[in-house]
């Protein structure tokens, strides 16, 4: 559960969100994984984090947590 216990109160409801949301992803101690993604979502991914000056890697925590915490109820 430890996905859980750092992601946001309530899942994201909206893209409005989704940048505060990520200030919200812990910093700390990280592990190395490699997952195959879609070209196009990875695309999709760069022009958004490129856009808004994100790091991919907080986007995608983001998101798991966004998911897990949908999912986990």
């Amino acid at each position: 559960q430890l996905a859980t216990k750092y992601a946001a109160a309530d899942p994201i409801a909206d893209s409005s969100d989704v940048l505060e949301a990520i200030k919200d992803v812990p910093k700390g101690k990280t592990t190395k994984k490699t997952f195959a993604i879609n070209d196009g979502v990875i695309e999709e991914l760069d022009a958004f984090c490129d856009q808004h000056r994100i790091k991919k890697s907080d986007f995608v925590i983001m998101a798991i947590q966004d998911a897990l915490k949908k999912f986990n109820n």
